[in-house]
């Protein structure tokens, strides 16, 4: 039952999901290594460790059963540089505009598939799990094609094989380009998948209305909308982190989030400079737009967006 979990247990929860959890360290570490983009070396590993505690049988005794995890005063910095290396491999690579782009054009064949059913999970797994990742990209792609109509593009063959066509932002919905970015942001969130689905379909029917984006079809303009879920920090749907003075084993201790207002500030720049809701054309599309064009696309799409969620 909850209410029985053992209080190690919890603590081993945390140490699996929390704000400095061991997925975190590593995965921020390992990316870096990967991508060549420094930042998540940054991240004070022997801080964290040497610095971890049992949380306060008065903290343990608090309402509820989540996941939690003590961390002494002076490990607080190292805490500090997991939060700073993430904001900015989430502003580099993670949410990098070019990265969302494939990862917008990966989904839409995806969930093409899926309205078609004729989504393979056990052969994608099998091919994921086993085979490269241009050979799990090439798979997909394949699966696309075999249920595509003749008025689709496929967004993959431009990215199969090195080829490097990624689709071109044309809308951005950020704080500073939209004034009601936060507004249409969340409400974008709360959209189905058949509902993103329609409005790519809207958007592209009011961009044809433009000279230089006349009879667009399906596949050539996609919207990414982040997901809420992934947008939290794991301290809000994993374990929570009570710091402690050095000599402290007694009394309740203080959450990471109120000892560092930093906290609070970089979900704030998170929330408003990365994850947002953008529009993706063609390459094809996208350069023959000029730059006046380009900026009457972005209206255009504000505009439907607006429209859609009835604000």
């Amino acid at each position: 039952k909850p209410d029985m979990v053992p209080d190690s247990l919890r603590v081993l929860a945390a140490v699996i999901s929390s704000d400095i959890d061991a997925d975190k360290t590593a995965y921020l570490v390992e990316d870096s290594q990967r991508t060549g983009v420094p930042y998540g070396l940054g991240v004070d590993l022997d801080g964290i460790l040497g610095n971890l505690c049992m949380p306060t049988a008065a903290d343990l005794d608090r309402p509820g059963t989540s996941p939690m995890i003590g961390l002494r005063s002076a490990g607080l910095q190292a805490a500090q540089s997991v939060a700073v290396n993430r904001n900015q491999m989430l502003s580099q690579v993670y949410w990098n505009q070019a990265n969302r782009a494939v990862t917008a054009m990966v989904k839409y064949a995806i969930v093409r598939l899926l309205q078609a059913g004729a989504w393979d999970m056990p052969r994608f797994l099998e091919v994921a799990m086993f085979g490269s990742r241009a050979e799990t990209l090439r798979w997909v792609s394949s699966a696309y094609e075999s249920v595509m109509t003749a008025d689709d593009v496929n967004p993959l063959s431009g990215i199969l094989d090195g080829a490097g066509d990624v689709y071109q932002r044309v809308c951005e919905v950020r704080s500073g380009l939209v004034d009601d970015a936060d507004d249409l942001n969340e409400r974008l969130l709360m959209m189905s998948i058949p509902q993103i689905v329609s409005l790519q379909d809207k958007l592209s029917k009011k961009l044809g209305g433009m000279a230089a984006l006349r009879r667009m079809r399906q596949g050539e303009l996609l919207v990414d909308i982040p997901s809420k879920e992934r947008e939290k920090p794991s301290g809000e749907r994993g374990g929570r982190v009570f710091v402690y003075d050095r000599f402290q084993t007694t009394g309740v201790g203080r959450q990471l989030d109120a000892v560092s207002p930093l906290y609070g500030g970089l979900k704030d720049q998170h929330k408003q400079l990365n994850r947002v809701s953008r529009v993706f054309i063609t390459p094809k599309r996208f350069d023959a737009l000029d730059q006046q064009a380009r900026d009457e696309c972005a209206k255009i799409c504000v505009s439907t967006l607006r429209e859609e969620l009835g604000l």
